[in-house]
């Protein structure tokens, strides 16, 4: 299992909503520093979310993740906002491992399509944010008609292998993950699911490993403490 820990950019900043509310914001510093810490704990993996990109549709703090991708040495997946092959292009051209596209699977699945026949299936990664069991979009402010399982099938068949799956209700709240949805999801979907939201412990760390997730990003609990990343990588690892 892979651990991603989580750098939420939003006006310039590294900041944790709650529930994916932009009213409940808290900022815990410079995105660059964020990233560095990351990297020193030991991080193989960085998540990267470009919340005014994902809130607005265009992607915003492009010179502060360009920084971040020239200055680590981390294996960085980007999303937020990301809805035209031109940003894609960019973002591989600055050196992202990954890139996530979320509201363009539910709005844009001939962009999804032709990302995963250029870049492959294991550096385009669809974002399944999930919001009373239908994914959300538009920065998590609307509500599409798909459910999770629904979406996750529909872009397996583009040849997606790897899914980002956010529960929002839990997201910020280190109220623990949802791990029926990712074992259920993992289960009848048969992609790489991707846990995000609501880690709390390393004992979450432990039941998500047990469950079958393929990684797991993890904010809020990293930048209160809560977890070691150091601690986290070792469990993903035995």
């Amino acid at each position: 299992m892979i651990i991603l820990p989580a750098i939420d950019i939003y006006n310039g900043e590294a900041v944790r909503l709650i529930n994916g509310d932009y009213n409940k914001c808290t900022v815990y510093g410079k995105p660059i520093d964020i990233a560095e810490r990351w990297q020193a704990s030991g991080a193989e993996y960085i998540h990267i979310v470009d919340l005014n990109g994902a809130r607005n549709g265009a992607v915003e703090n492009i010179k502060i993740i360009e920084n971040i991708l020239k200055t680590v040495n981390c294996k960085v997946q980007i999303g937020g906002g990301i809805r035209n092959m031109s940003d894609i292009n960019r973002f591989f051209d600055y050196g992202a491992y990954g890139v996530v596209l979320g509201s363009a699977c539910v709005n844009n699945i001939k962009l999804v399509e032709s990302a995963i026949e250029k870049y492959g299936s294991e550096r385009i990664v669809c974002g399944i944010d999930v919001k009373n069991g239908n994914a959300a979009i538009n920065g998590w402010i609307d509500k599409s008609d798909k459910t999770a399982k629904a979406l996750c099938l529909e872009m397996k068949k583009l040849g997606a292998s790897i899914a980002v799956c956010t529960d929002i209700s839990r997201d910020g709240c280190l109220s623990g993950v949802n791990m029926e949805q990712i074992s259920k999801l993992s289960a009848l979907t048969g992609m790489k699911i991707v846990a995000s939201g609501g880690v709390n412990s390393l004992k979450d760390i432990r039941l998500l490993k047990k469950c079958g997730a393929y990684g797991v990003i993890i904010g809020k609990a990293l930048y209160e403490n809560r977890i070691s990343l150091s601690d986290a990588i070792a469990i993903a690892e035995e």
